[in-house]
């Protein structure tokens, strides 16, 4: 879900510094991965009901490339709980997504602008791709 306007108070504050990671740990945010490699990399409009081998090949090549280059190991975390204090903002976004992919279904367009339905087995491949 991400938190809001955060990239846009980290860009224009400058608030962050390009570092060189060898032989390192990182912890990665699984659906925001998820989002970057389907959306960004596949450039998938979310109408085509999911290119799970291409999704299955670029996470491989996107791991392979944090090992191959400078040894670092990648913990991917699917964070699905919710603290008490968000649930009803939660509530209303998951709402609000199904509505949208609602409409993608039966219209065969977004109503909402900048939604983008995601395929539905998208992360159980990401999360299989992993494993192997």
């Amino acid at each position: 879900m991400g938190i809001r306007t955060l990239n846009r108070l980290i860009h224009r504050r400058g608030l962050l510094d390009d570092l060189e990671l060898c032989d390192s740990t990182v912890i990665i945010d699984g659906s925001g991965l998820f989002y970057h490699l389907y959306f960004d990399c596949l450039n998938d409009n979310g109408r085509s009901g999911g290119e799970y081998s291409e999704l299955r090949r670029i996470t491989s090549r996107f791991f392979d490339a944090f090992v191959d280059r400078c040894n670092i190991r990648c913990y991917v975390v699917f964070d699905a709980l919710k603290s008490e204090g968000n649930i009803s903002q939660y509530l209303e976004s998951r709402t609000k997504k199904i509505e949208c992919t609602r409409s993608v279904v039966e219209h065969g367009e977004v109503t909402e602008i900048g939604y983008r339905a995601p395929p539905i087995m998208g992360k159980s491949v990401l999360k299989q791709t992993l494993t192997e």
